[in-house]
């Protein structure tokens, strides 16, 4: 018996020296340390893995084309609205020189009397749409009228010459202005928007309204 308490005194002994020398402290930070393992981690959103992002949606773009204005108001008021929508556009001026009409008449003579003398031939023969150019660029020439067809000029020119009179057809040319308008791309509502205007206030454009490419 007496054995048996000497080996619980020493035991005793050793458990409290092992205490003073930190390895039951060690002990139990080891069963702390299994017990958080065993626990989930915290997992921060920084260090999730991405995830696949569905792609958006492509938009529906729209595009305008306008085009032969003609009048430089109406073509200044178009582009004032669409300045001060923000919108995208690009213009285009451009002078274009196109025969407006057909001039016939006797070339000049040499002297304003012999294109008298022809003026005075042409009225005897019934011509009546006529008049003598005694200055300027033309001066001794005789004009016998203005035909906005080509084709009435030429046959005109047909019946002098049936009545062996020399007689010349010249174009009289016209600057016409044209102007061009591109538009877009425009989202939906812009496409709405640019829509109610070119309905209310510039109806007589020629315009088309299709998706971009």
């Amino acid at each position: 018996m007496k054995v048996f308490i000497a080996i619980l005194i020493v035991l005793n002994g050793l458990v409290f020296y092992l205490y003073q020398q930190g390895v039951v402290e060690v002990a139990k930070s080891d069963v702390s340390a299994a017990y958080v393992v065993d626990e989930p981690l915290l997992e921060l959103a920084s260090e999730r893995p991405d995830l696949p992002v569905a792609p958006p949606a492509e938009e529906i773009t729209y595009c305008y084309e306008v085009k032969g204005l003609v009048e430089t108001s109406m073509f200044d008021q178009l582009i004032e609205q669409l300045t001060a929508l923000e919108l995208p556009f690009e213009s285009d001026h451009q002078q274009v020189e196109e025969a407006d009409s057909y001039w016939v008449y006797v070339p000049a003579q040499e002297t304003l009397g012999k294109a008298r003398e022809i003026e005075q031939a042409l009225v005897d023969l019934g011509v009546k749409d006529l008049y003598v150019i005694e200055a300027g660029r033309n001066k001794n020439s005789i004009s016998l009228g203005l035909y906005t067809q080509h084709a009435a000029a030429l046959d005109r020119l047909a019946w002098f010459a049936s009545k062996n009179i020399t007689v010349l057809v010249a174009p009289r040319y016209k600057t016409h202005h044209i102007y061009s308008v591109n538009l877009g791309p425009l989202s939906s509502s812009q496409n709405e928007k640019i829509s109610e205007i070119m309905d209310e206030q510039f109806s007589l454009l020629k315009y088309e309204n299709n998706l971009c490419n």
